[in-house]
């Protein structure tokens, strides 16, 4: 699991890449709750951003945006055809590891090509 805070949000990932955002009122039970479990909950204080989704897409311009329907079959027929996910990140404007964690999430992993 993963946690964190972005913009004066807490977001926890799971260890299946789900994200889950902790509403602002409960900031001071998870502050409590990572102390009381060893963790440094100072990053909750200082409420920095962990990056600029903007910068991000100066040179990924559809990175972080949702998936339709039309971009997962296109991902799905260049994954069929064998392009790497380098080319497939660069094809659709979005990070490497953004295409490769949607081709899990497809079911499609290395070796699964028909």
């Amino acid at each position: 699991m993963t946690i964190t805070v972005r913009s004066a949000k807490i977001e926890v990932v799971t260890s299946d890449g789900e994200v889950l955002e902790v509403p602002a009122a409960a900031e001071k039970a998870m502050e409590k709750f990572l102390l009381a479990v060893g963790l440094d909950a100072s990053a909750l204080v200082n409420h920095q951003p962990a990056f600029s989704v903007a910068e991000v897409r100066k040179n990924h311009s559809s990175a972080y945006l949702p998936w339709t329907p039309d971009q997962e079959a296109d991902l799905t027929s260049r994954f069929l055809a064998n392009e790497t996910v380098a080319d497939i990140a660069v094809a659709m404007g979005r990070k490497p590891g953004g295409i490769q964690a949607r081709l899990t999430r497809l079911g499609l992993e290395k070796g699964s090509a028909a």
